[in-house]
């Protein structure tokens, strides 16, 4: 919860912080999870996507050991397929909308799939055009 609201209010040296409490914890969930978890969206806070991408990929089959709702977890799945979709990362991004689309059907994640698709076969094509307004449309859906 916290490490949430902290980055949603910015608050990235507190990130760092958490961060820091949780990895000094004796247990070891704690101070593996939960400080990565911290840590990668801290690099959100700074704008370092590629680096939180990569550790929340990591980190995110793990984040079920943690406790904590369904919605915390959406959370951090909606800001890895984020970071990746900044990050230039769109073959990521596309694996993962299929895997959620097969898993749960949701119309939001089919569009996004299809507006991240519809972005790859312009970049096949060399077409840059509307890729930008793409961009903006496929990032305020993810």
């Amino acid at each position: 919860h916290a490490a949430i609201g902290l980055a949603a209010a910015k608050r990235g040296e507190d990130l760092a912080r958490l961060s820091s409490f949780c990895r000094e914890s004796g247990d070891l969930i704690m101070a593996g999870t939960v400080a990565a978890v911290g840590d990668a969206l801290g690099l959100v806070v700074d704008g370092r996507h590629a680096d939180a991408a990569d550790i929340l990929s990591e980190v995110l089959p793990q984040v079920d050991r943690v406790g904590g709702s369904a919605a915390q977890r959406e959370v951090l799945e909606e800001t890895l397929l984020f970071c990746e979709l900044v990050a230039g990362r769109d073959h990521d991004v596309h694996e993962a909308l299929q895997a959620r689309v097969q898993r749960r059907g949701s119309p939001l994640d089919r569009s996004r799939l299809a507006s991240i698709s519809d972005r790859s076969a312009n970049a096949a094509l060399g077409s840059s055009s509307g890729l930008t307004s793409e961009s903006h449309q496929l990032g305020a859906r993810v």
